[in-house]
Order: C-alpha cells, then structure tokens, then sequence
C-alpha cells in the first residue's frame, strides 16, 4: 500500500505540467464568498475611496497614522456592535477581498494570508505584491541610516528583491 504524505510530490510524479496549472487554476477560481459576506465586500469597497493601497500590518497603526493623514481601517466602515460580532474568519475575508482588489498591495509579513493575496493577485494579472524587508530595514537602521539615506537604501532592497524575484508566494502553477 502507498501512502501519499506529499501531494506536490505525487502531482509531480503523475500529471504534467499543463494538467497541475489546470488544477491550480480551478481550485483558485473556486475561491467564492457566501452572498452576505459578498454584500458586505462589495459595500467596503464602495466606501474607500480610488485609488487604494492596501497594507496587511502586523504591527502597531499608530506610527504610520502619525505620518500619513488618508488611513482607513475595515472598523472605521462598521459599526462598534457589527465589528465586535463578526468572527475572526470574517475579518480576515474581508482583508483578503480588499487586498485583492486594492490597486496596489504591500504585506509587512510573509504570512498565509499575504502569500494568498500575492498568488490571486498574480492570478487575475494584478500588480505583484510588495514584500517588505524586515531584515533589510534592520540592517539598514542598526548601522544608523537615517531620513534620505535610509529611504534610499531601503528602495535600493526592495529594488534588487523585485528583480531577483526573491520571496514570491507563487505557486508553482503560476
């Protein structure tokens, strides 16, 4: 009896490649909202104003609200009760939603949930998603680069990763 415990492995061994990019490309397309939650997306994304970047934080909004005055969060297009009674998995479909249909998207984490944006994005021939170099910006900050020169520096990062494709979420079907 043969156990299968890697499937990319047995697809590998067993179909070709036009027939994995077939099912990878049917199991995103199978990718659908309940019509409530469909309702509730498509009345989020009326709300926000165009165009839109979208950014998947994980950390504190405080830093970037001190900076740039035009921030929106999916709480700010609830109300208090709506918002306490919605499940995790409901905030996390509406992030994803947004995220996909944002003109411009940047993830501050290489987590699921932006490795599943960048891949629909690259699917339905979306500008890519940009990564963000955590260990780019501590390198740079720890040798006390400031202002310009750390914005230089940092663009200069991110630059040469988006040329050399480095951190793509992309299936291989893709």
């Amino acid at each position: 009896m043969l156990i299968v415990a890697n499937v990319k492995v047995y697809m590998t061994m067993l179909y070709p490649l036009y027939a994995k990019t077939a099912f990878c490309h049917v199991c995103y397309n199978a990718l659908r909202l309940t019509s409530t939650l469909e309702k509730e997306v498509s009345e989020l994304l009326e709300a926000i104003p165009k165009p839109f970047l979208s950014l998947h934080l994980r950390f504190e909004l405080k830093g970037l609200t001190s900076v740039y005055a035009n921030i929106f969060t999916k709480s700010i297009f609830h109300s208090v009760e709506d918002f306490a009674n919605m499940h995790g998995n409901t905030k996390a479909a509406l992030d994803y939603y947004v995220s996909i249909s944002s003109d411009s998207n940047v993830a501050t984490y290489f987590g699921n949930m932006d490795k599943m944006v960048a891949a629909m994005r690259a699917f339905k021939g979306l500008p890519k998603t940009l990564f963000l170099s955590r260990r780019g910006f501590a390198v740079l900050t720890s040798q006390r680069l400031k202002g310009k020169a750390l914005l230089e520096a940092l663009w200069k990062v991110h630059r040469d990763d988006f040329v050399m494709g480095v951190g793509s979420a992309l299936p291989d079907c893709f």
